[in-house]
Formats: C-alpha cells, sequence, structure tokens
C-alpha cells in the first residue's frame, strides 16, 4: 500500500493535498489505516505535513493552493491580485483570500490573510479564473471585492482595469454604495488618464460630442475608417473612443451605448 499513497502523490499535478483527496483517491482503503501510512511517510520524510489534515511532496509546494485549501470554498483575491496586476503598489508579504470567514493563519513562515465575503459572492465564478488547482480572481473581481469590504479605498493605478468587465461583474454584489464608489473611481481614474491630454483635443470637438447624435455620427464616422483593418485606422477609431468618453464625462462605454440605443 506504501507504493499505492505515493503513486498518487507523486503523479499528481497537484502540490498540496488533503486527507479528504488521498482518501477519495484510495477508495479501498480505510480511515484509520490511511491515517496511519500518513503518519509513517512523514515520519520517513516521504510525505511532508503542512498543517493538519494537508500535506505535500515536499516544502516547495504552491502556496496559492494551500491557500484555497485551508479553508474551502476560497479564492484568491484583494491585495494579492491588485499587487500582482499593478493596481496598487505597497507590497504585502501575506497572501489574501476571500472566504467564509475572517482569520489570519501561518504556515511555513507564511501568512494566509482570510476576509469574509458573503456566500452568495464566494460561490459565484463571475470574474473567477480557474486555475488547475486554485482559483483567483481577476484584476476586476479584485477591485471590487476591496471595495466591497471597504467604504474608502486608495488605489495606485487604476490603468489595468477593464471597466466594462468591472461593471458586469459589480451586478452580482448587488451593493447601492459599490456602484457609487466604482462611479466616482472610474470618473476620477478618467479625468487624471485623460487630463494630461486634454490640451490636445479640439476642444469644440468635446463639445459638440456630448450631444448624442453627434456623437453617434462621430463614431459611424470613425468606425468606416477602422473597416480596412490597419493599424492606423485602429488608432482612429481608439481616438474617437476617447472623445467620447471625455465628452461623456467618465460614463462606460457601455452605458453609452444604451444611450446610443435609445436614441
Amino acid at each position: 500500500m506504501r507504493d499505492n499513497i505515493l503513486r498518487v502523490i507523486l503523479r499528481s499535478k497537484k502540490t498540496v493535498f488533503s486527507f479528504k483527496e488521498l482518501l477519495m483517491s484510495l477508495p479501498s482503503m480505510d480511515i484509520k489505516t490511511l491515517k496511519s501510512k500518513i503518519n509513517y511517510y512523514t515520519k520517513t520524510g516521504e510525505i511532508y505535513h503542512i498543517r493538519r489534515g494537508l500535506y505535500s511532496k515536499d516544502k516547495n509546494y504552491d502556496h496559492y493552493e494551500l491557500a484555497t485549501k485551508i479553508l474551502i470554498p476560497s479564492y484568491i483575491s484583494f491585495e494579492t491580485v491588485l499587487k500582482n496586476s499593478g493596481i496598487i503598489f505597497q507590497h504585502y508579504e501575506q497572501i489574501f483570500v476571500a472566504s467564509y470567514q475572517s482569520r489570519s493563519i501561518i504556515c511555513d513562515g507564511q501568512e494566509y490573510n482570510f476576509k469574509t465575503i458573503k456566500s452568495l459572492m464566494l460561490t459565484n465564478i463571475t470574474g473567477i479564473e480557474i486555475k488547475e488547482n486554485y482559483s483567483i480572481a481577476s484584476p476586476e473581481r479584485a477591485f471590487l471585492d476591496v471595495i466591497y469590504l471597504n467604504k474608502d479605498y486608495y488605489f495606485d493605478n487604476l490603468a489595468p482595469l477593464n471597466w466594462d468587465k468591472v461593471y458586469e461583474i459589480l451586478t452580482i454584489y448587488e451593493n447601492k454604495r459599490m456602484e457609487k464608489m466604482v462611479k466616482m473611481y472610474h470618473k476620477s481614474f478618467l479625468k487624471d488618464f485623460y487630463g494630461s491630454e486634454f490640451n490636445n483635443y479640439n476642444k469644440s470637438l468635446i463639445e459638440s460630442l456630448k450631444k448624442p447624435k453627434e456623437a453617434i455620427a462621430y463614431l459611424n464616422a470613425a468606425l468606416e475608417e477602422c473597416k480596412d483593418g490597419t493599424q492606423e485606422s485602429q488608432q482612429v477609431l481608439l481616438m474617437a473612443l476617447r472623445n467620447v468618453a471625455l465628452a461623456q464625462e467618465g460614463e462606460t462605454f457601455a452605458a453609452f451605448a444604451n444611450l446610443l440605443t435609445e436614441e
């Protein structure tokens, strides 16, 4: 039976194993025998015991994988994702995880900081990337998770966000406060991002694009230019979209599309 247990671990692409997972992989083995075998292999160094009920091949396991197996369900989010995405610049040693309870756990010198998210959002995979051995929030989902838990938060750089995705994911929270905060952050970002370029735009054009019919005609002309598929024509379309965004005072392209439909 030694070979069977080690074969399950060594052949698996997982780096962290729970006792339950090992038991399911060895249906012919009873709980008492499996516990005895695991205790033996941890003593001989063939299996590494991380913490109660969790094991690995050795100390070189994936910390993200461990984080999402300490508490289930859970996913990597918050500052961990925001830092990796360049949305915040402050370095954190902790790994931040969304789960059903708040607690801090240290394993092998690594701190895991769990934050409570309501089960309705926790089990909704919108904006969650399912990796091979763990789940992790997209930058947009992590951004919203932080806003969900904080009434005021400073983000260093919102440029990496896809705002259409932000507004799409926002609906799962069903939170009016968050909706107001997201609009505030978005409007502030657009002003900061385009403000330095504003003097390069034709102010009369921006003023005219505040009128929906003028904006429609302007975008239609840009789309015609873009039909040839060249890089230059795509830049023309991008500039047109930027101009319309400025004229609409920070409204999302999705919201503006709704306005066009109404017209």
